[in-house]
C-alpha cells in the first residue's frame, strides 16, 4: 500500500520501521542542523598490552601480555619448566575474561641470589665411584683425582632457579605469580577498552554519515521522480534507504549494547553491502550513483574498524 505526494507514489514503511517520509524531513534536518555527540559505548578493542611485576623471597618476576585481531580466541602462554601449573591457570583466566583476539603472555622470572646452583648427583657419583674401583681392581693404578671424578658426566648438574627451592616455598611462589597475573590482565582489559571506546566512537561518527547519505540518496530519488514524473524511481530505492536506515540503528544499539559485539556488527556490515549493492544498481537509472558511492566508501571505512572490535 501507498500513498500519493505531489503525485509521485511513496509506498509505507513496513512495521517497526521508522517512515521513511520522516527521515527525509525531521532526521535529516536533525543531523544538518546538529551533529549528535558521541554516544556512549562500551567497545572493547582486539589490541592491547599489560604488564606487572612482582617479588616473592628470592624471586622476581615479570609478566606481560599481548594481544592483537583475530577471528576467534588464540592463546598462547609462555612461562618456564615445572610451571605448568601457572600456564593452566593463566589459560583459564583468559578465557574467563575475553572473547576473541590472540593472546600471548610470557613470564620471566629470575632469582635475586643466582640464576641457578650446581647441584652434586649423589647417585651418580657412586656409580663412577664404584666404576673407577673395578677399574683399578683389574687393570692396577691409584684412585682417581677430584678432578677427573667432577669431569665425568652427570656428576655435577645445574639446578635450575625454580627447581632449587624447597617444595612449601615453591607452592606459595606459583601461588604469588599465579595472582600476579591478574594484575597484568587487567592492565591489558583496560588498554582494550581505552582503544575500543575510541573505536566505537569513530565507527559511531561513520554510521552519522552513512545515514546523512542515506537520507540524501532518498531525498534525491524523491525529486527525480517529481522532475521526470516517474513513480518508480523513488519506490525502487525505498526499500534499500529503509533497510539500510534500520542497519545503522542496530549498528548503534550494538556499540552501547554490553559484551562483546565485534561479530554482530561484522555480520551487519555484510547486510549493509548486500543493500548497498542492489542500492547502486538501480542508482544506475536513477541518477543517484553519486550517494551511493559515497555510501560505499564509508562501508568500507565501517567494515575496516569493525575488524579490531572484540
Amino acid at each position: 500500500m501507498g500513498v500519493i505526494v505531489h503525485g509521485v507514489l511513496v509506498m509505507e514503511a513496513p512495521v517497526n520501521l521508522i517512515p521513511l517520509r520522516r527521515k527525509i524531513t525531521e532526521v535529516e534536518a536533525e543531523l544538518i542542523a546538529e551533529r549528535p555527540p558521541p554516544q556512549k559505548n562500551r567497545v572493547r578493542s582486539m589490541t592491547g598490552y599489560g604488564q606487572s611485576e612482582g617479588r616473592h623471597g628470592d624471586h622476581s618476576w615479570r609478566w606481560e601480555i599481548r594481544s592483537k585481531n583475530k577471528a576467534d580466541l588464540g592463546i598462547v602462554v609462555s612461562v618456564p619448566k615445572k610451571m605448568q601449573r601457572v600456564e593452566r591457570a593463566c589459560r583459564r583466566k583468559i578465557q574467563e575474561r575475553l572473547s576473541r583476539g590472540d593472546v600471548w603472555a610470557g613470564l620471566t622470572l629470575t632469582n635475586r641470589a643466582e640464576q641457578g646452583c650446581l647441584k652434586i648427583d649423589e647417585e651418580r657419583l657412586q656409580e663412577v665411584l664404584a666404576a673407577a674401583e673395578r677399574i683399578a681392581a683389574l687393570v692396577g693404578g691409584g684412585k682417581p683425582s677430584v678432578d677427573t671424578i667432577l669431569g665425568a658426566p652427570g656428576v655435577l648438574r645445574m639446578v635450575g632457579q625454580e627447581e632449587g627451592i624447597p617444595e612449601a616455598e615453591r607452592e606459595a611462589l606459583i601461588e604469588a605469580i599465579t595472582a600476579d597475573f591478574e594484575v597484568a590482565l587487567f592492565d591489558l582489559e583496560k588498554w582494550r577498552r581505552r582503544e575500543g571506546k575510541a573505536l566505537g566512537h569513530l565507527v559511531d561518527s561513520y554510521l552519522f554519515e552513512l545515514q546523512l547519505l542515506a537520507c540524501r540518496c532518498a531525498r534525491d530519488g524523491e525529486a527525480q521522480a517529481e522532475a521526470k514524473a516517474r513513480t518508480y524511481v523513488l519506490k525502487d530505492v525505498e526499500e534499500e534507504v529503509q533497510r539500510i536506515m534500520a542497519h545503522v540503528e542496530e549498528a548503534r544499539g550494538q556499540l552501547r549494547g554490553a559484551g562483546a559485539s565485534g561479530r554482530a556488527l561484522e555480520f551487519i556490515g555484510q547486510e549493509l553491502v548486500r543493500e548497498l549493492v542492489t542500492l547502486k544498481n538501480k542508482a544506475k537509472r536513477s541518477g543517484i550513483g553519486m550517494r551511493a558511492k559515497e555510501m560505499d566508501i564509508y562501508l568500507q571505512r565501517i567494515r575496516e574498524q569493525v575488524r579490531n572490535i572484540e
